[in-house]
C-alpha cells in the first residue's frame, strides 16, 4: 500500500511539473529558418526571453518550438522574426502587439524570416551611404599613413 502511494505521488508530481514546464511553450511556423538552430535565443526589445527547443520540418515550412522564461506572456498578434546578426548568429525577435489577450500553448503562430542581407539596413538611404563612404575613406587614409610609416621605418634600418 505504501509503495502504491509513493508511486501515485511520484506520478502526480511528474505530471504536474511537466504541465508547469510546458506552460511557457509556443510553436511558430516559419516558411524557412536558414541558420536557426536549437538553443537559439529569443529576444524582445533586446532582452533574452526564451530559446528554441526544437525544429520540425512540415509540409508548409518549419515548426519552431519555443520555451519562454517564467512569467513571459506574449500578446496575440505579436510578430516573430528570424534574423541574423552581423556576427552570424541567428535568433528570433518578438515584436509585441498592443493586444490585451495573450497567446496560449494551443496556438501555432506564423513567423517571418528576415531575408535582408546583413548590410541592407546600413545602406538603406543615401545619407547613411555617405556617412559610410566617409568612414571608409578615413580608414583608407589611416591605412595609407600606417603603410608609409612602416615603409619609412624599414628604409631607415
Amino acid at each position: 500500500m505504501r509503495t502504491q502511494l509513493l508511486l501515485i505521488t511520484f506520478f502526480l508530481t511528474a505530471l504536474f511539473s511537466s504541465c508547469l514546464r510546458d506552460k511557457n511553450k509556443l510553436t511558430i511556423l516559419f516558411d524557412r529558418v536558414d541558420g536557426l538552430e536549437t538553443d537559439a535565443k529569443v529576444y524582445q526589445k533586446g532582452i533574452i526571453i526564451g530559446k528554441v527547443t526544437d525544429l520540425h520540418l512540415v509540409d508548409k515550412g518549419v515548426l519552431a518550438d519555443i520555451q519562454f522564461k517564467d512569467n513571459v506572456r506574449i500578446p496575440v498578434d505579436s510578430k516573430f522574426t528570424i534574423s541574423t546578426s552581423l556576427l552570424g548568429t541567428t535568433s528570433i525577435s518578438v515584436e509585441p502587439s498592443n493586444n490585451k489577450s495573450y497567446l496560449t500553448l494551443k496556438d501555432t503562430i506564423a513567423g517571418h524570416y528576415n531575408d535582408k542581407k546583413l548590410l541592407d539596413d546600413l545602406v538603406s538611404d543615401s545619407a547613411k551611404q555617405q556617412k559610410i563612404q566617409k568612414s571608409l575613406d578615413k580608414i583608407a587614409d589611416g591605412v595609407k599613413e600606417l603603410v608609409e610609416t612602416a615603409k619609412d621605418t624599414t628604409d631607415k634600418k
